[in-house]
Formats: C-alpha cells, sequence, structure tokens
C-alpha cells in the first residue's frame, strides 16, 4: 500500500514523542485510524468512549508525563465535543495536539453535512496554533452526499428549498424555487398536464416495488444473533398509531431509513445535518414532555447509548411519572462495534478493522 498522508501525520507525532492518542473513531478521521493501526507499535491508539473524555485524558497524559497529550476526533460533533478538554489544558497551561476532520474543501461553506468552522470553533482555545490542512476533493441540491448525483447535464433537476443559499448547491438545478415545499407545489397543480404516456411513472413505481422485495429479503436474512434489518423490518408494522420516532447516527440511521414505513401521523426525527452521535434518546425524551400522552421510541447504537444515552435513563427516571402515557421505549443496537465507523474503514478506505477503535 502507498505511503498517505495520514501515515506521515502519525509518524510526525512519533518523531514527536506521541507514544500515546486517544480517541473517538469517524469517518471524518478514517485515513489516520488506518495509519494508527499500520503503525501501533509507534503510538498507541486508546479508544474512548466519547470525545470530551478522550481530551481530559490527553491533558491528563501531558500533566502525568510530560509528553505531549494526543487526541484525535472525527469532523464537525466530534471536534465540537473536544473542546471542554481542550480548555481544561489550555487552562492548565498542558502541551495537548488536538486532530479532527474536515469535509472536502471545495465543500467547504456550502451547508455540508457535519461542516463546522473549525478554524473559528478552536480559534480562542488553540489561539495561533490553530491550523488547516486541506487538499482539493469534489462536490456536486443540498444533497451531501455529491458523488452520487448525476454528472452535469445528465439529469435535469428542479429543486424547492427555504434557504436561498441551498438553490443549485451541489447540481446546478435548471429551475431554482424558492419558498415553502408544500405551498409551491400546490402553486404548481394547475399548471401540470397529465401525459398519455405514463412509461416513466410506471418505471418509478416498478423500481419501489422491487427496492422493498430487496429490502424484506435482505432484513429475512439469517443471522447469528439477530440481523438488525429484521428489527426495523418487523417494528414498522407494529408501530403504534401517532408514535414518535427519534434515531441517532451510525448503522442505527441506516436501518431507519431503508426498513422503516412511516404511517400518516407519525413524527420522526434525528441529526439529519450535523449527523451527530447522541442526539436519539435526549430527542425522544424531549418528544415525551412535549408529547407526553403518544408513545415514543428511539433506536440508538451501543456506542451512543454508551456515550450519553445511558445518562439520559436517569433523566427519564426523574419525569415519566408525569408522562400520561409512559411508553418510551429504547431500542440498543448491542452489535458491540462502531458498526457503521469500522464498515466505512474497510469499504471507503480499504483497510482492515481496526479493533483498537
Amino acid at each position: 500500500m502507498a505511503t498517505t498522508s495520514s501515515d506521515f501525520l502519525v509518524q510526525r507525532l512519533y518523531d514527536w514523542g506521541v507514544s500515546m492518542v486517544y480517541g473517538y473513531p469517524g469517518d471524518g478521521i478514517n485515513g489516520v485510524l488506518g495509519a494508527l493501526n499500520r503503525a501501533k507499535e509507534k503510538v498507541r491508539f486508546i479508544q474512548a468512549r466519547h470525545e470530551e473524555e478522550a481530551a481530559f485524558m490527553a491533558c491528563a497524559h501531558a500533566k502525568f508525563t510530560g509528553e505531549i497529550g494526543g487526541c484525535v476526533a472525527t469532523s464537525g460533533p466530534g471536534a465540537i465535543h473536544l473542546l471542554n478538554g481542550l480548555y481544561d489544558a489550555k487552562l492548565d497551561h498542558q502541551p495537548v495536539l488536538a486532530i479532527v476532520g474536515q469535509q472536502a474543501t471545495t465543500a467547504l461553506g456550502a451547508d455540508y453535512q457535519q461542516e463546522v468552522d473549525l478554524v473559528s470553533l478552536a480559534k480562542d482555545v488553540a489561539g495561533q496554533y490553530v491550523h488547516m490542512a486541506s487538499s482539493p476533493a469534489m462536490i456536486g441540491s443540498g444533497f451531501p452526499y455529491a458523488e452520487f448525483l448525476p454528472r452535469e447535464g445528465d439529469a435535469r433537476g428542479v429543486q424547492i428549498d427555504l434557504n436561498p443559499r441551498m438553490l443549485s448547491l451541489r447540481y446546478p438545478m435548471e429551475v431554482n424555487l424558492q419558498g415553502d415545499s408544500s405551498l409551491t407545489l400546490r402553486a404548481l397543480l394547475p399548471l401540470l398536464e397529465k401525459k398519455r404516456d405514463r412509461h416513466w411513472r410506471e418505471t418509478i413505481e416498478k423500481e419501489v416495488r422491487d427496492w422493498w422485495l430487496v429490502m424484506e429479503a435482505r432484513a429475512m436474512m439469517p443471522a447469528n444473533p439477530i440481523n438488525p434489518q429484521r428489527l426495523f423490518w418487523e417494528l414498522s408494522p407494529r408501530l403504534p398509531e401517532n408514535c414518535i420516532i427519534t434515531c441517532d447516527s451510525g448503522s442505527a440511521a441506516n436501518w431507519y431509513a431503508r426498513d422503516l414505513k412511516m404511517h400518516p401521523g407519525i413524527m420522526a426525527s434525528l441529526s439529519g445535518g450535523l449527523a451527530s452521535m447522541c442526539p436519539g434518546v435526549p430527542y425522544a425524551i424531549a418528544a415525551k414532555l412535549n408529547y407526553p400522552g403518544r408513545a415514543v421510541i428511539t433506536l440508538v447504537g451501543d456506542g451512543a447509548m454508551q456515550m450519553l444515552g445511558i445518562n439520559g435513563l436517569i433523566t427519564i427516571s426523574k419525569y415519566w411519572k408525569n408522562w400520561s402515557k409512559p411508553t418510551l421505549v429504547v431500542l440498543v443496537l448491542n452489535n458491540r462495534d462502531h458498526n457503521m465507523v469500522t464498515w466505512e474503514q474497510r469499504v471507503m478506505n480499504g483497510d482492515p478493522k481496526f479493533d483498537a477503535s
């Protein structure tokens, strides 16, 4: 395998005397984690259960060893979580190095998923020592994954968005319409003419039907101890009327998006733009406090449950007796793995599974 920029980075850490790096995995730093795995005899990676914990551990490492304390976190929410521990290091005058991921250079400033102005975020805590290393990459509508958009000119696009900044953001739309989607579509309906040729619509309908058959077949595949897609597939027909569903980021969001069929009256949400870990349980508590008579179901991974969700159970224990209907279900995917991240490491980066992460 060719030497990557992440390999150079880890080698430089080793040259600086950094013996240990504390962190939490995420797709914004998969390259760094792969390099740490390849250099595990030089720099040891210690996985914390939260980025804030990792930053505190790096500060303590510096205090107790006299070495540089190192911590690593993914872009956006991961970097934000580091701040408290980094301020601890700053105010106690400890040498701590924080390495965080960032989105593709050409996507910056375009409201990309998990995009945060990290230079401004770290300016106070890091002062003149904050630096962003950048390299060019592609961008492409408000859809975040531009690599899955058609090539320019291969498709005709129409976009409706409340925010004019989002129009033609990652794909050159033929028609840009600023406004509420419901009101805009109502205004457009009288202008539509029914076409005799139904081929395009019938093709789409068939592809959707076929996709649901594929989803069912995947959900029914046997697994030990259980196929997580089966849980979500079987949950759909069992969803209580007018329930509220919240979901965390990670593989839980995959199955939530693919296998759940939302019925009229159901409310559902997750962290869409920031894609932060841990909102599942807090979202569920807020939903229950505002709609105490409705059943609430939250779908979370074991990593998010360890990181913050378990603390939410204490909050639930304080307030549940005030709810007219105390039904709040916490479904935890106990796969004992940072499932989505470890698959991204293998599929997107071509690295073997990094057991330490």
